[in-house]
């Protein structure tokens, strides 16, 4: 729910009607449990393809949130911390693999 309330702020910042913003957050909702079935049957099978999306173009769209929200003054707190677990596996030599190969790099994470 966190990343809700800061597109929240994020778009009223921007003078955007948080009512206009229901709806693709709706839409992003509406594919959690597909993603959700995908991510348990990857980290089950310990194979993380990252074919689609992968964790260094999650890289890139923290950075820009980050960027964007501080840009307009926005809490960059719980950004910062999602940016540092996704740099660290980057670091570890994941970032061509799905988001959800994340899951080792908390459990093994001493951060």
């Amino acid at each position: 729910m966190i990343g809700y309330v800061h597109a929240l702020a994020l778009a009223r910042a921007e003078n955007i009607s948080v009512i206009d913003l229901v709806p693709y957050a709706q839409g992003i909702v509406g594919m959690m449990p597909d993603v959700m079935s995908v991510f348990a049957h990857q980290v089950e099978s310990g194979q993380y393809p990252g074919e689609e999306s992968n964790i260094t173009s999650t890289a890139a769209v923290l950075e820009n949130l980050i960027h964007t929200s501080k840009t307009l003054n926005l809490d960059v707190g719980v950004l910062n911390a999602a940016k540092a677990t996704v740099q660290h596996a980057i670091d570890l030599g994941y970032g061509a693999n799905d988001f959800s190969r994340l899951t080792e790099v908390i459990k093994k994470s001493s951060m």
